[in-house]
């Protein structure tokens, strides 16, 4: 689906061949997908845009270590487990895109944003 916006597919860190299987079971939990305590991935796109995420499942933390680290954010107010997504671009919108843009925002306009959730 990100092909058709002019974006690279999704690379997974958990599936980085040029990290060792230790490296990936010490940052992400596991070595796969589906055993990772901490799945991080990136979306490039054609002109310096980006796209990431990292999703936190702690019902995987075999050893109890992710949940231990986690205890310092969640004294910030931080949920332990979560989806986090985090767009950015390294270029300005062209002025030709302007239109479409404001065309693709427009059911967006004036919506309230979510209230957090208690801590």
């Amino acid at each position: 689906m990100t092909a058709r916006y002019g974006y690279g597919g999704l690379t997974l860190d958990v599936e980085n061949a040029d990290t060792s299987e230790e490296d990936r079971i010490y940052s992400f939990g596991g070595t796969t997908p589906d055993e990772a305590v901490l799945l991080t991935g990136t979306v490039n796109g054609p002109a310096g845009q980006w796209m990431s995420f990292s999703i936190t499942d702690l019902t995987l933390d075999r050893d109890g270590r992710f949940a231990e680290q986690a205890k310092g954010s969640a004294e910030y107010g931080w949920l332990p487990e979560s989806i986090t997504f985090m767009y950015g671009a390294n270029a300005l919108l062209p002025a030709s895109d302007r239109a479409a843009f404001e065309e693709r925002l427009e059911p967006y306009v004036g919506l309230a944003r979510p209230e957090p959730l208690p801590s």
